[in-house]
């Protein structure tokens, strides 16, 4: 815009000359139509692109990681605007790894869609921006408005299958763990103590009671019920991308594994930078998939916290006993 209006100044430059050295009809004219071409641009210019509008669209919202995506970008406008042209700047940020910010300018005829790549390269979530579009008028003197769309989005994230399941024992390391069954009732397992004030005393053992001597007290059978051990997944969410992304393909891997067994579990993570703890419930694939939108929006840093070794993990609504499988960025996992 700036060598436009140099141009426009020598042009009117030279015209007052020609009307100083040549007083007549002509150069006077020729002097007022460039006094006032640049308003006659400007006015024609927002005459003709007052429908102009720039879009983004991506059809794919979820995307596999290594996968060939674009973002199709259209500066829709009137047959008046055929002859329009935007240059606009697209800014790719990766909500998961800050650092990979990218920026890329177009130069964008009216009613000619170009595509954008987007860089799938690394998981997370892809946001395309546009930033700054300069549309001038016909003469390159005046920036014309136009509005920008709303950010697309897409999320990138490991293809099934492309790591191998972890081998995992969900065997409960103490053996099975017996607890009285809330409410009672009937069952197989249970256990004789004496009767309490409060018990229901549809549950004393009558027979044993009647071989108890006279000032003993009533015996109660209470029905016992196994303790299901929760299972509690953590990582460390930082990293170089590359090792991240290697550790997300084993979290997915695992977590598909745990949901076809049928055995929810809590994903752990702590912030890589106050070591603030998220907790996570996946009971079923609806779950799974919005703790995956959760994760590919969480920044990871190179460096940072994890959860601590030997850390006692308070999971929500549970108060038995828990088995902690940490995965490490070499993609080795075990209970801690």
């Amino acid at each position: 815009m700036i060598r436009a209006w140099l141009a426009y100044l020598l042009t009117l430059l030279c015209g007052g000359a020609f009307y100083l050295f040549y007083p007549r009809p002509l150069s006077f004219y020729t002097l007022l139509l460039l006094l006032v071409l640049p308003l006659l641009s400007a006015g024609l210019t927002l005459l003709s692109l007052r429908r102009l509008r720039l879009e983004m669209g991506c059809d794919a919202p979820l995307l596999s990681k290594g996968e060939g995506a674009f973002v199709r970008v259209l500066l829709r406008g009137p047959k008046t605007a055929s002859g329009a042209v935007a240059r606009f700047t697209v800014r790719l940020d990766n909500k998961l790894y800050p650092q990979l910010t990218q920026r890329e300018t177009l130069r964008l005829p009216c009613n000619s869609p170009q595509t954008l790549e987007l860089p799938t390269g690394h998981c997370g979530w892809l946001v395309a921006t546009a930033e700054k579009c300069v549309l001038t008028d016909w003469l390159g003197l005046f920036p014309i408005p136009v509005r920008l769309p709303a950010p697309v989005l897409a999320l990138v994230w490991p293809k099934p299958g492309s790591a191998a399941v972890p081998a995992v024992d969900l065997t409960p390391a103490g053996g099975v763990v017996l607890r009285p069954r809330p409410g009672g009732g009937p069952g197989e397992d249970y256990e004789l103590r004496p009767y309490r004030p409060g018990d229901a005393v549809t549950s004393i053992h009558w027979k044993l009671t009647a071989k108890q001597p006279d000032d003993a007290d009533p015996v109660l059978r209470e029905t016992m019920e196994p303790v299901r051990e929760a299972v509690a997944v953590t990582y460390d969410h930082f990293g170089p991308p590359d090792e991240v992304d290697a550790l997300l393909e084993q979290l997915d891997a695992l977590a598909l594994w745990l949901l076809e067994q049928e055995q929810p579990f809590t994903l752990c993570w702590a912030d890589p930078e106050t070591g603030g703890l998220t907790y996570y419930p996946i009971e079923g694939p609806d779950s799974w998939q919005r703790c995956r939108r959760s994760l590919g929006g969480a920044p990871a840093p190179v460096s940072g916290q994890g959860v601590p070794d030997g850390m006692a993990l308070a999971l929500p609504g549970h108060s038995g006993p828990v088995r902690r499988i940490h995965l490490t960025l070499s993609g080795k996992e075990g209970p801690r």
